[in-house]
């Protein structure tokens, strides 16, 4: 006999489908935002990654400036991704052995 129930580890993994969709829509939930420019461009992403704002300084809508523009909106999107990977790492982390 085999020291573990089939209907149990079901019930398991349905739970644990359970909590995974809870953490998804908490983390669609949740806001960070990533700057550039001293602020003059901001990002904002969901938990999932998903852009959910940009803004940009007037002063950088110039011909002239897109170099800089293009520098800047990169610069925030990575600094939100990297807060939203940070997130996800410390809530990931919560559910290994220690």
């Amino acid at each position: 006999m085999f020291p573990f129930s089939l209907d149990a580890m079901l019930k398991k993994a349905q739970e644990m489908r359970g909590v995974f969709e809870t953490k998804l829509q908490e983390r669609s939930k949740k806001n960070f935002e990533g700057e550039a420019g001293a602020g003059m461009v901001k990002v904002t992403l969901n938990g999932l990654g998903d852009g959910l704002k940009l803004e940009i300084d007037p002063s950088l809508l110039h011909p002239q400036e897109g170099k800089v523009l293009n520098q800047l909106v990169l610069g925030a999107f990575n600094q939100a991704m990297a807060k939203v990977k940070e997130d996800l790492k410390q809530e990931v982390s919560q559910f290994l052995p220690r």
